[in-house]
């Protein structure tokens, strides 16, 4: 009889492989690549470089780190540089193809950034923080991060220390990511293999990225923001430029006019000239781009690819990519073909675009099927390729590819045996109309092992940008929200990149009208074509626009029952001097700035809206999140509160990212929030008014869970959970009736782990589905009900209530609403839990819990 397979739960992210970072080694059958895995004893990553040849026969450890990233080969084939901390900064090291000891290569006092071999295979070039360099400048590179304040106090527009405080002059000091500006840039250095000698390459007040050689070795190009012009705001400037810089020295040359904005680029291999992913900006962030050509000595770009619905480059967003973003177009060895991504229609793809003939030409589709390839590497000769892609039904592995038959074949395996024991609910692709003429895409999700005539909660997540896309593949956050017995709904309203700039700009100037609408004929398009959905619990959730987006729909319609909002913003007026992007962000997509449009931006702010939420809310929130600051998520909570809502906030460690890029236990942590707040009030037992959820007749808020567990192996779960392990943990420590990891770390480390746990398997007893997805107890006794309050709820007889005084139970037990309604799920059996008395409804309140006059069969 084939074993049942086990849901998708939170914790499922610790089993995951994320194979990335693909780099053929030329001259040879085999490519590099980066393997990362989660640890959640340390509660972070193991990256590792491996290497496997083509054919897959062979696939090995290479480097012996277990924090090595970005491995790139040298031209001749002969070494592998690669990232690796050293003390808490990144160093480029080396290490011969044949293997041994790497090689520190640089010792950049703040960490070397990225980098490029030159094509003699003698030289890094690579990019690294430090001062201007210019006149009345110390040129050496301190060592700790107040004096490299000091190092750049002398430079215009730099952060120096005034007695206790930073001084700044440049409108925009922060960056997402990076913090708040410490007066230094980023420049590039030239590092001899030979001699182990390093010197600079760029100087200036602005930060050169992206280093790459051209093809005589001579100079190397980088992109940069350089603006000569004293009038105008760098940090207002809308454009970029490619520079290239001889390598013995002298002033970089600007080789494009500052007409674009351009993300990446690639040297034709004759040197003459360069291929640009660039867009003009003309619909700010909305702008659809392109590919453009420049040639050495004219600095007017050309464009190579005309207007079409594809986004080049890959715009799709998904909780499951891991690896260092796709470097640009890549030139075929004759110069006579680009090969790039594009993103178009829910899937990225890899496209050809022939550079023979007239331009502007439509790219040539080389993939098909539901993909989303986020990085490529080609072979020196041209003919093949390597790429990282997900799939349906499988998170990311590697694929080779004969870029001219277009033979594809699967190159590692590192999810298969995960996914064989996993039930994965496949996404449905749907096209549906707007009513006012666009065509939108989007999927739905329905939960595993649903009934025939079962009704489900159905959550509508709603993604960031707005100028990204989601896709159909297979999405770890997606699958969990299924796992917990919802519906899901996701889609790409207008705004979305993938469906032709007049889509992508349809919600410029107009936040929460079109993109509103589309979101809520979505759902009621859903509602009419998937009977199961119940349209009387319907959730929504989201993160970044998601998030603004999540408290718009909660502040002006009554259609959705719950909501969890991450990442957000709720006050344009606020957000625009706060967040790092909130001038031209707020102009563009609000359609306004404070001074001119208050009253506008006033109006499409949910803050102005709260009074009218009906829906309880859960906010999410990384405290050192400068995209959306945390002002945005603490402002949103106070108004709630204030005007009697049921709002909680969760404040993380961590920036914007935090959801995708977070600690593990952070990014688990998030997703069981998540799906526990929808789920529990999108169950069609929980009242929505916070009142009626507090009655005292308890009895119709609480029937008991799917899965009942008699009292010792509820209890050991509940203990064990106390340990603060995760329940993937707890799982395999249940499983191997091995304790040791958790015992002490338990409330109660005297408990009999072995016995319960022997007991839960001789009886056959569903725990794993339990602990997935929520239980109640058979039979519990007093003292049973109080070991709960002290496992679950950390609740003390005598320090936070008192014995009943008529007959068992508790009395004055003080919980949140959240609290005492998961309290009755899980004893109802026995137990009623009611208000003590309170004719308002404080939350959290005073509750008793009384022995039930009957009893649920």
């Amino acid at each position: 009889m084939r074993a049942a397979k086990a849901r998708i739960v939170p914790e499922t992210l610790a089993r995951y492989v994320w194979p990335a970072d693909p780099a053929v080694r030329p001259g040879a059958d085999e490519v590099a690549y980066t393997r990362r895995t989660i640890r959640l004893e340390q509660d972070g990553y193991r990256t590792e470089i491996r290497r496997m040849t083509l054919g897959g026969e062979r696939d090995e450890p290479f480097t012996g780190g277990d924090q090595d990233t970005n491995p790139v080969w040298s031209p001749d084939g002969l070494q592998l540089a690669f990232h690796r901390p050293v003390e808490g900064k990144k160093q480029i090291f080396t290490i011969a193809a044949g293997g041994g000891e790497p090689v520190q290569r640089t010792a950049a006092a703040r960490g070397a950034g990225s980098f490029a071999w030159s094509p003699d295979s003698r030289m890094l070039v690579f990019a690294a923080k430090t001062g201007s360099g210019e006149p009345g400048e110390t040129p050496a590179q301190p060592a700790d991060d107040a004096a490299a304040v000091q190092e750049a106090g002398q430079t215009a527009g730099a952060s120096a220390m005034a007695g206790p405080g930073r001084v700044y002059d440049r409108t925009v000091p922060k960056a997402e990511g990076a913090g708040l500006w410490d007066g230094l840039y980023t420049h590039l250095f030239l590092y001899e293999l030979e001699t182990g000698h390093t010197r600079r390459l760029t100087r200036g007040r602005y930060d050169a990225s992206a280093p790459s050689w051209l093809p005589t070795g001579r100079a190397v190009a980088f992109l940069a923001k350089r603006v000569e012009d004293k009038t105008v705001d760098p940090d207002l400037h809308l454009f970029n430029d490619l520079f290239a810089v001889a390598v013995d020295g002298g002033e970089a040359e600007r080789l494009t006019d500052s007409t674009l904005l351009i993300s990446q680029y690639a040297c034709a291999p004759d040197a003459s000239g360069y291929a640009l992913l660039a867009d003009d900006r003309s619909i700010g962030s909305g702008t659809m781009s392109r590919i453009y050509a420049v040639r050495f000595g004219d600095p007017r770009p050309a464009a190579v690819t005309a207007a079409s619905d594809i986004q080049y480059g890959n715009w799709a967003l998904s909780d499951m990519k891991t690896g260092a973003a796709q470097p640009g177009p890549v030139y075929a060895p004759d110069g006579r073909t680009l090969y790039v991504l594009g993103t178009l229609h829910g899937g990225v793809h890899l496209y050809r675009i022939p550079l023979e003939g007239a331009w502007p030409v439509q790219p040539i589709p080389l993939t098909a099927g539901k993909k989303d390839i986020f990085q490529l590497a080609c072979t020196a000769d041209g003919v093949g390729a390597v790429f990282a892609a997900m799939e349906d039904g499988r998170p990311q592995e590697l694929y080779r590819m004969d870029l001219r038959s277009g033979e594809e074949a699967r190159l590692t395996a590192c999810n298969d045996a995960l996914m064989e024991e996993l039930e994965v609910s496949p996404p449905q692709c749907l096209w549906l109309d707007t009513s006012d003429g666009y065509r939108m895409q989007g999927w739905f999700v329905e939960p595993p092992g649903l009934a025939r005539d079962e009704r489900v909660p159905l959550a509508l997540v709603v993604h960031g940008g707005p100028h990204a896309m989601y896709t159909g593949r297979y999405s770890h956050e997606m699958q969990t929200l299924a796992a917990a017995g919802m519906a899901v709904l996701y889609v790409n309203p207008r705004g979305s990149f993938g469906y032709g700039q007049p889509f992508a700009a349809a919600c410029r100037g107009d936040f929460g009208g079109g993109d509103a609408r589309d979101l809520l004929e979505a759902v009621e398009w859903a509602i009419r074509a998937f009977p199961c959905i119940d349209p009387s619990r319907v959730g929504v959730a989201g993160g970044s626009y998601g998030g603004l987006m999540t408290n718009w729909l909660v502040a002006r319609t009554e259609r959705f029952r719950a909501a969890v909002s991450q990442r957000c913003i709720s006050n344009w007026l606020s957000f625009y001097g706060l967040s790092d992007i909130g001038l031209t962000y707020t102009e563009g997509i609000a359609g306004g700035n404070p001074w001119d449009d208050q009253a506008l931006l006033w109006e499409r702010s949910p803050l102005a809206h709260a009074r009218k939420v009906e829906a309880p809310i859960l906010i999410m929130h990384g405290e050192q999140d400068m995209r959306c600051p945390i002002d945005q998520a603490d402002q949103w909570y106070v108004a709630l509160k204030r005007h009697g809502k049921t709002a909680r906030l969760i404040r993380y460690p961590g920036g914007h990212a935090f959801m995708k890029a977070g600690k593990p236990s952070v990014r688990i942590d998030a997703l069981r929030q998540t799906n526990d707040w929808l789920a529990h009030y999108l169950q069609a037992d929980v009242r929505l008014d916070a009142a009626a959820a507090d009655a005292s007749s308890a009895a119709d808020a609480a029937v008991p869970a799917r899965v009942q567990l008699p009292l010792p192996v509820g209890l050991l779960i509940e203990n064990c959970r106390t340990s603060g392990l995760d329940d993937a943990t707890i799982m395999a420590c249940i499983a191997s009736v091995d304790f040791s990891a958790l015992a002490s770390k338990c409330k109660a480390p005297d408990m009999d782990f072995a016995d319960r746990a022997r007991l839960a398997e001789e009886m056959g007893l569903p725990w794993r589905q339990a602990m997935r997805e929520g239980y109640s107890f058979g039979f519990l006794h007093l003292n049973g009900l109080k070991r709960l309050l002290l496992f679950r709820f950390g609740r003390e007889e005598g320090r936070d209530y008192a014995p009943s005084e008529q007959g068992p139970g508790v009395r004055d037990l003080p919980l949140t609403r959240l609290e005492a309604l998961a309290l009755r799920r899980l004893v109802c059996r026995q137990w009623d839990v009611v208000l003590s008395g309170e004719t308002q409804h404080p939350d959290p309140a005073r509750f008793d819990v009384k022995l039930r006059t009957d009893s649920l069969s």
